[in-house]
C-alpha cells in the first residue's frame, strides 16, 4: 500500500481495542527505518488518552533487555524494529514474547 493511506492508524485502532478488551501489552512493529517517525508520532494522535503507552526503537539485544525493566507494567509497549534488526535479535525478541506483531 502507498504511504499516507492509513495503515498505521488502522493498526493502532486495532491494537488499542486489544489493549482495552483483551489486555494486550507487548507489540512488535517491524517496518522500514523510514517508517520509524510515523510510529513515533501516530500513537499520540490515534491512541485514546486512557491507553498509556511506551515506544521503543530497537537497535540491538541491549535495547530488548530494556523492555523488561523500563516500562510500566500496565502500559501498551510498542517496540519498533527494522527488518534487519528484527532478524539479528529474533532470539531476544522471542524471549520478550510479543503478543502482537505488525
Amino acid at each position: 500500500m502507498d504511504p499516507g493511506t492509513g495503515k498505521t492508524k488502522v493498526a493502532l485502532d486495532f491494537l488499542g481495542a486489544l489493549y482495552l478488551r483483551k489486555g494486550l501489552r507487548r507489540v512488535l512493529v517491524v517496518c522500514p527505518i523510514a517508517a520509524f517517525g510515523t510510529w513515533e508520532q501516530q500513537p499520540r494522535i490515534h491512541l485514546p488518552d486512557e491507553i498509556p503507552y511506551s515506544l521503543f526503537h530497537l537497535n540491538g539485544s541491549d535495547s530488548v533487555e530494556r523492555l523488561y525493566y523500563t516500562y510500566p507494567k500496565e502500559s501498551l509497549v510498542i517496540a519498533v524494529a527494522n527488518y534487519e534488526t528484527n532478524w539479528r535479535i529474533s532470539k531476544h525478541l522471542n524471549k520478550w514474547n510479543p503478543q502482537a506483531v505488525v
